[in-house]
């Protein structure tokens, strides 16, 4: 007879996700444990992963941190908690210093709560379907080490993403990063440089503890989404430098469709939310909450900075809409536009749908184009790997895939 932990299918075996998740707790964390005995720097990390109603990706990332000596804080807004008895097995066989907190708030609110738990030097925000390799955490952090000045540093990123053909993972190029720094001594002259080609760097960039907790930690429940990564990134820049280090670390998903609730509508730019005359209350505030977070500078050179670093980052994103083929402006009013009366006339969950689908195409617009197709793991020439990185590759594929043919059983079963 076969177990409650295995399903008969096709002739074979398989796992739930449940079971697979308790399989690899017991059986599957040596793997990390070799690496994080030779990632003492870890010990050192506070990761902090928001998620909501993808708790299937955070039983992911305690097998995924099993073993190391970060510590991972999990900040779930989902309707219901996690499996208590998920969290109990967990405890008692990841190895692994983690924090659970169930909270039906906003992102902001749960970011802010998650910045009273770190307990460590450094932080980094996490996606939970994402990843970040452990030798180039360690990278990482030996870089901030050894620079106090530096505040924020972020590794190279990859995307990845299951292969419905062949089996595994394909390999997209991800941020443009190599050599990225912005180290000028001017906090006006940091915005403004990162402001003119903008790239998010600090959004996934490991930070010192303050300063993520005034960063993330900072945030408040805009009407635009994207006013809290800019929000985020000015702060970062304000305070001190950020520099790019040489190796892979941001394993950057192509699994899930972005989040939407009904507190955050992504249709909603950071451009026609700034510009938007029914946000001036909003940019007020926005303003005040950056000048509060540093504390160090002066109020009226704060707003002046944020002034002129929101009006260099609307004039890049323009200029690469136009570089694009597309008119400055035109594309930003029509998605905008579509999407607030998609939100008028649909039923809402019709509507995430809808927006879930946008999301998903951009994301995957993003990850690759038409002259880069995903590559396998042997034929991933676009970054420069070592083998200690391979082999780390090589394993997370073998979680990723391992993961997904047990969500395939269990939809299977409910056929």
């Amino acid at each position: 007879m076969v177990g409650q932990r295995w399903q008969l299918k096709g002739g074979r075996l398989v796992l739930d996700v449940r079971s697979w998740y308790r399989e690899n707790l017991l059986n599957g964390h040596s793997q990390a444990k070799r690496w994080a005995n030779e990632c003492l720097e870890l010990e050192r990390l506070t990761v902090i992963v928001p998620t909501y109603e993808r708790q299937d990706y955070l039983l992911r990332q305690i097998v995924y941190w099993a073993g190391t000596r970060v510590h991972l804080v999990m900040v779930d807004g989902s309707a219901k908690p996690l499996d208590p008895g998920d969290i109990a097995f967990a405890e008692a066989n990841a190895y692994l210093r983690f924090t659970y907190i169930h909270s039906q708030t906003s992102l902001a609110r749960r970011l802010e709560r998650a910045a009273t738990l770190i307990d460590t030097k450094y932080a980094v925000l996490l996606g939970d379907d994402e990843f970040f390799l452990w030798s180039g955490l360690q990278e990482i952090v030996r870089t901030l080490d050894q620079d106090e000045e530096i505040v924020a540093c972020i590794g190279q990123s990859l995307g990845f993403g299951v292969s419905g053909v062949a089996g595994g993972l394909l390999y997209y190029g991800g941020y443009p990063h190599q050599g990225y720094r912005i180290e000028q001594q001017m906090p006006s002259e940091r915005l403004k440089a990162a402001c003119k080609d903008y790239n998010a760097a600090t959004s996934y960039a490991v930070m010192r503890a303050s300063v993520w907790a005034v960063s993330w930690g900072g945030l408040d429940d805009w009407t635009s989404p994207y006013a809290g990564e800019m929000q985020q990134a000015f702060v970062v820049y304000i305070i001190g430098r950020l520099r790019a280090a040489k190796n892979v670390c941001w394993m950057r998903s192509q699994e899930n469709m972005p989040v939407s609730t009904r507190q955050s509508d992504r249709t909603f730019s950071f451009e026609s939310w700034w510009l938007d005359p029914k946000s001036e209350g909003e940019r007020q505030k926005f303003i005040r909450r950056i000048t509060e977070s540093v504390p160090n500078q002066a109020d009226s050179s704060v707003a002046d900075f944020v002034q002129q670093a929101a009006t260099a980052f609307i004039e890049d994103q323009k200029q690469k809409r136009s570089a694009n083929g597309g008119l400055p402006g035109v594309k930003t009013w029509v998605v905008s536009g579509i999407g607030k009366l998609f939100r008028k006339v649909l039923p809402f969950e019709a509507f995430l749908w809808v927006l879930n689908a946008y999301g998903f195409m951009t994301k995957m617009r993003k990850g690759r184009t038409p002259d880069e197709p995903g590559v396998s793991l042997e034929n991933l020439r676009r970054v420069k790997i070592d083998d200690r990185q391979r082999e780390e590759l090589t394993w997370l594929e073998g979680l990723v895939t391992g993961f997904h043919d047990a969500r395939r059983a269990v939809a299977n079963r409910g056929r």
